[in-house]
């Protein structure tokens, strides 16, 4: 089974994007089996939650990390989960740009002990892409990590990539940090898998398509990392949950069938219905 984990704080209306494309262009089974991790469960997401039923006719767990704190939220939600399931990993400010289905990814893993996960945020369409490592197909594209520029040498994210549930909580393991944020989690998760995987796991693959999910980042929710965003009053959350609150939605269509060079779309194609 592959089970979704995806974080959201305080971007409801971002949160509703991800989850409404997921079900629209990934199927809906993939919602229903998706843990959706925030602070508190707040009206905004129980609102989510209520409209995804009634679109969808399911909708995502909500996990609140309530007085536990983020860090043993996440890591008590992973070792909960059997070492031979899967693990697709998700952010409330991605969306999907095309029809996917995640059903090939435990095979491909599991034929090829190298992979360190699949990608869905690269594909053909981003640029600096390394060659293709042998054992690519029609259907997969593989290539190393260890020693590739830009995205391609980043291996453990949180956009959308799918990894053994094994893998993730030796990655785990092997943070000695305590984690506060998402941001946290793949900034030590990137250091741990750099120090612990290249050996077993030094390939990484996609679906042989441009890519399946891009985030628009057009704001922040913490402080620690100076992430790129768009900024400005127009996408600040506080002004975005008003929205959502007036009955306003992310038209993640607007994105549908992006390809462009980068799994960042910025606020290109941003557009609220």
């Amino acid at each position: 089974m592959i089970h979704g984990v995806v974080f959201s704080k305080d971007r409801p209306l971002q949160l509703m994007g991800y989850l409404d494309s997921l079900a629209a262009l990934g199927g809906r089974e993939q919602l229903a089996r998706t843990r959706v991790v925030v602070p508190a469960l707040s009206d905004d997401y129980r609102q989510v939650e209520r409209e995804l039923l009634a679109i969808h006719g399911v909708g995502p767990s909500f996990v609140e990390e309530g007085e536990r704190g983020f860090d043993a939220t996440v890591r008590e939600l992973v070792a909960g989960l059997p070492d031979d399931e899967f693990i697709f990993f998700g952010c409330d400010d991605v969306v999907f740009l095309r029809p996917f289905t995640l059903a090939p990814a435990p095979a491909i893993l599991n034929a090829d002990p190298e992979l360190i996960g699949v990608s869905l945020r690269l594909g053909l369409n981003i640029k600096h892409r390394p060659p293709a490592q042998p054992g690519s197909s029609a259907m997969v594209y593989k290539w190393r990590w260890v020693g590739a520029p830009w995205h391609w040498g980043y291996p453990f994210e949180l956009m959308a990539s799918v990894y053994r549930a094994g893998l993730v909580k030796e990655v785990l393991g092997a943070v000695a940090q305590k984690m506060r944020t998402p941001n946290d989690l793949e900034h030590f998760g990137v250091i741990a898998a750099q120090q612990i995987l290249p050996g077993r796991t030094p390939k990484m693959a996609m679906f042989n398509s441009d890519n399946y999910a891009a985030a628009q980042d057009v704001n922040m929710v913490q402080a620690e990392y100076r992430n790129y965003a768009v900024g400005g009053a127009d996408y600040a959350p506080e002004t975005l949950n008003r929205l959502y609150r007036e009955g306003r939605r992310l038209d993640w269509t607007a994105a549908f069938g992006t390809s462009i060079p980068d799994c960042f779309l910025r606020d290109m194609r941003w557009r609220i219905r």
